[in-house]
C-alpha cells in the first residue's frame, strides 16, 4: 500500500508525529502532537492510499516543522518531497527514507539500521546520540548530498555516515566506531576519538592525533586509535 500525506494547512507550531509504514487504520488513528494538543494524523494530514503490494508513504508539501517522522521505522520507505524537520528516522532499524529537500538536526538520532538519504542540507547532530545516553548511531547509512552542521556522529559506535559537501565543527567527536566520510571541508574533526574512521577533504587536525604514513592517528588525549584520512574531494 502507498500512502500519500499531505498538510491540511501551513504550521505554526511544530507537530511531533512518528509516521513509519504501517496499516491505514493505524495511521489515522496515530497519536501526534501539536504543541501541547494530543489528536489524530487525520486531523492535520489528508490521507490517500493505493492498493499496490507496497510498503511506501510519499510526504507532499512542507514538511519543515514536523519532527520524528520515521522514528523506530523497522521496514519500508518513506519519500519526503519537501523539507523535514527534526529528529527524522531516529531510532531507525531498517527500511529506507528519502528526503528531496533540506532537513533539521538530529537526522538519524542513535540510528541501529537501514538507509537514509538527505538530497539537500542536514542541520547539525547527524547520526548521535541523545543527551545523556553513551552512544550514537550503531548501524545503517546516511547519505547527505548537500552540506551538514556540527557534531556530525558524536559517540557513533557503527554504520557509515557520508557528507557530499561541506561540514563544521566535531565531526566524529568522541566516536566510538564505524566511519564518516566528509568530501569537502569540515573543522576540528575527532575529538576525544576512540575508535572508527573519518575521511575528509579538507580539515583541522588536533594536535593530539599523530602522522602516521598517510594517515592520522588518536585522539591520544583519550588513549585513542581512531583514524583520519584526507581524501580527494568529489569533482
Amino acid at each position: 500500500m502507498t500512502v500519500i500525506i499531505r498538510p491540511k494547512r501551513e504550521f505554526e507550531v511544530c507537530v511531533e508525529a512518528e509516521i513509519v509504514p504501517t496499516n491505514l487504520n493505524e495511521l489515522k488513528s496515530l497519536k501526534v502532537y501539536l504543541g501541547k494538543q494530543e489528536i489524530s494524523l487525520e486531523e492535520l494530514f489528508e490521507i490517500e492510499y493505493f492498493e499496490d503490494g507496497e510498503e511506501k508513504i510519499i510526504l507532499r508539501g512542507d514538511f519543515s516543522k514536523v519532527k520524528w517522522i520515521g522514528k523506530g521505522m523497522k521496514k519500508g520507505e518513506i519519500i519526503v518531497e519537501g523539507n523535514a524537520g527534526m529528529h527524522l528516522g531516529a531510532f531507525m532499524e531498517g527500511g529506507k527514507i528519502i528526503v528531496k529537500g533540506n532537513c533539521d538536526d538530529w537526522v538519524g538520532g542513535m540510528m541501529k539500521g537501514g538507509e537514509i538519504i538527505i538530497e539537500g542540507n542536514a542541520g547539525n547532530r547527524v547520526g548521535c546520540n541523545y543527551w545523556g545516553e553513551s552512544k550514537g548511531m550503531e548501524g545503517g547509512k546516511i547519505i547527505v548530498k548537500g552540506n551538514a552542521g556540527n557534531y556530525i556522529g558524536e559517540k557513533m559506535k557503527g554504520g557509515e555516515i557520508i557528507i557530499e559537501g561541506n561540514a563544521g565543527d566535531f565531526v566524529g567527536s568522541e566516536m566510538l566506531g564505524g566511519c564518516i566520510t566528509v568530501f569537502g571541508k569540515a573543522g576540528y574533526v575527532g575529538w576525544d576519538m576512540k575508535k572508527g574512521e573519518i575521511r575528509v577533504g579538507e580539515c583541522e587536525i588536533l594536535p593530539s592525533f599523530v602522522k602516521d604514513g598517510d594517515v592520522f592517528k588518536g585522539d591520544l588525549n583519550v588513549k585513542g586509535e581512531g583514524i583520519i584520512k584526507i581524501i580527494k574531494k568529489l569533482a
